[in-house]
């Protein structure tokens, strides 16, 4: 039996070059931020103009981010301000502010969503002057693309699926991927008729677990901070629960405005205060 050949210092470890001794890792593909870091990297605007719209009697406000690389905003402010007006004022109780958003080239690679929202903070800079509380994004987009998803999908992956064919996006089946092509104007009937009413879903969820339930009868003040702790089990809730609830207030209130004649309706284009480049392709 021979023995093992003496090690050769010379010989290149296998591992040089690759993943496993850090090669790339200052150099990956990351989101970056000014300020909050990745996961509120959404908070930090680039230029942008406010507008303040009354809506039922209640005030509205509107940050509109300058867009730019051929974006616009699918939704204007006229868009957002109508739908709400035929929504039920309880159900947007607290929620006055809108943000139409640029996300930057890296967030649109690797966090593209049509929108989210904020359930607090603060938005905007000083300078500029500063936003509070919660707050409904809905993000820019280039006036039509593309995009791909598997065709192996769950039951949720699947149910989203249809809601963008009632959207209108064009789909067309790619091997094991569907391919979907985006217009102007699906791209605001899913931000509009779908993103909005998803988010506000999810804030009529967090009003009624949250913010409307009662102290209880026998409690007391020195004992504990009872909506803290509904708070604290509201935050526990699986995402699969809490994205069920929100679809089904979106479904129902879809099929409720659809059924009124409220939507779908036309683009308004009334810019006012605000500058029309940011939302009408070619004019910049």
């Amino acid at each position: 039996m021979g023995s093992r050949a003496p090690r050769n210092p010379t010989r290149r470890n296998r591992n040089i070059g690759t993943s496993a001794s850090g090669r790339g890792h200052d150099n990956r593909l990351v989101i970056p931020s000014r300020f909050n870091g990745p996961i509120w990297h959404w908070r930090d605007l680039g230029e942008y103009r406010t507008a303040k719209r009354v809506v039922r009697d209640r005030d509205v406000d509107f940050v509109v981010e300058r867009t730019s690389r051929g974006c616009v905003h699918a939704c204007t402010v006229e868009d957002i301000a109508y739908l709400l007006s035929h929504l039920p004022l309880q159900d947007w109780e607290g929620l006055s502010l809108f943000v139409l958003r640029q996300p930057k080239r890296k967030e649109a690679l690797l966090n593209g969503v049509w929108g989210r929202l904020a359930y607090g903070g603060e938005i905007g800079r000083p300078q500029d002057g500063m936003f509070k509380g919660p707050a409904i994004f809905l993000e820019s987009t280039e006036p039509d693309f593309g995009f791909s998803l598997t065709a192996s999908m769950r039951p949720d992956s699947k149910a989203e699926f249809e809601r963008l064919l009632k959207d209108g996006h064009i789909v067309t089946r790619k091997g094991r991927r569907f391919s979907l092509q985006c217009s102007l104007e699906t791209i605001r009937n899913t931000q509009l008729y779908r993103t909005v009413l998803h988010e506000i879903g999810h804030w009529v969820d967090r009003l009624e677990r949250v913010e409307r339930p009662v102290a209880p009868p026998d409690w007391q003040k020195d004992e504990y901070d009872w909506r803290a702790e509904l708070q604290a089990i509201y935050d526990e809730r699986p995402p699969q629960e809490r994205e069920a609830s929100a679809n089904q207030y979106a479904d129902r209130m879809w099929t409720n405005l659809v059924a009124a004649g409220v939507i779908p309706f036309q683009r308004r284009l009334e810019f006012f205060d605000l500058d029309p480049a940011d939302f009408v392709p070619g004019l910049k």
